[in-house]
């Protein structure tokens, strides 16, 4: 079972919304030939954080085991999904290579540079931006921005709530792969 949601719907320059279509017809085909089933839903207009967390808490009681989230401003080639659930097998969080949506438009694939404070805590001291990544191939990264994200639903199970709340300059996205 694979949760999927918009939680941006509504909040930013709405410029992919007739690629959902596209998105919903392969959900569909992908249910119709494997094992995964998927539910829709959105929250609305809340800010993203809260979104995300609302997301999640709707996955686990739904008993999903992924969750998908695509932001508004995304557009989605048809077959990602399709090739994203190719490697569900291979890692908890999958995402495709996606790009900020302001100049100097990097990929949103991060490399941290963690340094231990006095206290023996990790902290992150520089996000570099990955831009020697592999075309048409896979890669790991420390964290990925969750324009479009696939996450297994057990990694919420692990971690103790809130996911995406931070009082860090780190975006919700980054935050939770950091942790």
């Amino acid at each position: 079972r694979v949760f999927y949601g918009e939680p941006s719907s509504g909040l930013m320059d709405i410029v992919a919304v007739d690629n959902r279509k596209d998105l919903l017809m392969e959900m569909a085909r992908i249910e119709q030939y494997s094992k995964f089933k998927f539910i829709t839903g959105t929250t609305g207009r809340l800010i993203v954080s809260y979104a995300r967390e609302t997301m999640a808490q709707e996955a686990i009681k739904l008993g999903c085991e992924w969750i998908l989230m695509t932001d508004d401003d995304m557009m989605v080639p048809q077959g990602m999904l399709t090739h994203l659930m190719k490697h569900a097998d291979e890692a908890d969080i999958i995402a495709p290579l996606c790009f900020q949506r302001v100049a100097p438009y990097l990929p949103v694939i991060y490399k941290a540079i963690l340094q231990k404070n006095e206290a023996g805590g990790i902290i992150v001291e520089k996000m570099d931006h990955v831009i020697d990544y592999p075309v048409n191939g896979k890669m790991y990264a420390d964290a990925v921005g969750f324009g479009v994200v696939l996450i297994r639903v057990k990694l919420f199970k692990k971690m103790q709530p809130p996911w995406f709340f931070s009082n860090t300059m780190l975006g919700e996205d980054i935050f939770f792969c950091l942790r």
